[in-house]
């Protein structure tokens, strides 16, 4: 059920690999490649042979879709899985169960076609499925061993955002992109970065909404956003997707050129700020 060799590390994501906690979780994935040994094929090695389905402009309509579920106040679960792990769909009625208890919506995500959204999301295993809720944005992460009594608790639970996971919801209502930072003060690399994140927002705040969030403040954020290696930054869409994840040393100006290719007229909102010197320049 899972990769049956680990997928290259995303080119711009400057983490540590997420531990599996569960130890139930560990051994179903080693049972798994030892079973699996060579015969299977990667969906990294898949993507290179097979057409890319869906196009960008599909994949743009689900993401709308996933705003608009989110922004009518329904829940909503990504669930990735491959056509080349056969097995990677044995969790989907549990979770399809689940939403019907909860009025969540499911979005099935192949992982051969996403590679955009597999990288932003760091899915290294299939099944992984993600919760967005409303009120908080991505909520919890479930690997591997995914049950239905776990998925409707998390539905059920009372949402409790922290001023975070305020900012960003606040984002998704007004359909605005959002930039979001997990750093600590200990952590070099991050304080490193700060300064470009600051001179992004300082400069950007007309178009993108940016958030920094200290791990150590709002640890219930880490796992689900896979942000157990900092600095981890996250850029969304308006609707509420990641679309980028990436760490230092990329900053102000990968910043810059990334929302501009997703559409966000970046020379336009740019306001004329001086500039405090003290950004790294690296991007």
């Amino acid at each position: 059920m899972c990769y049956n060799t680990m997928m290259k590390q995303y080119g711009e994501a400057c983490v540590m690999r997420r531990r599996i906690s569960a130890f139930a979780a560990a051994a179903t994935i080693m049972t798994a490649l030892i079973a699996a040994s060579c015969a299977q094929t990667s969906v990294a090695s898949a993507a290179k042979t097979k057409p890319s389905t869906p196009t960008t402009a599909a994949s743009a309509r689900i993401e709308q879709k996933i705003g608009d579920s989110l922004r009518k106040g329904s829940p909503v679960f990504l669930y990735f899985y491959s056509d080349t792990i056969k097995d990677s769909k044995d969790s989907l009625p549990e979770v399809k169960k689940a939403a019907r208890g909860g009025k969540a919506e499911v979005f099935e995500i192949k992982a051969e076609d996403s590679a955009a959204l597999r990288g932003a999301y760091d899915v290294q295993f299939v099944p992984t499925v993600f919760l967005l809720r409303p009120e908080t944005g991505l909520d919890a992460v479930w690997v591997v061993d995914i049950q239905e009594k776990d998925l409707s608790a998390a539905l059920s639970a009372p949402a409790k955002p922290n001023d975070y996971q305020k900012a960003i919801s606040g984002s998704l209502k007004k359909k605005r992109p959002h930039l979001t930072f997990f750093m600590a003060d200990w952590c070099g690399y991050c304080m490193r970065l700060l300064p470009e994140v600051n001179k992004f927002k300082r400069e950007y705040s007309d178009c993108v909404d940016v958030t920094m969030v200290d791990v150590d403040k709002a640890p219930k954020m880490v796992d689900p956003h896979m942000a157990t290696g900092i600095p981890v930054t996250l850029l969304s869409d308006g609707n509420g997707v990641f679309r980028l994840r990436t760490g230092y040393p990329h900053g102000y100006d990968r910043f810059t050129q990334f929302y501009d290719t997703l559409g966000v007229d970046m020379k336009s909102c740019r306001k004329e700020v001086k500039d405090d010197g003290k950004s790294g320049g690296k991007s």
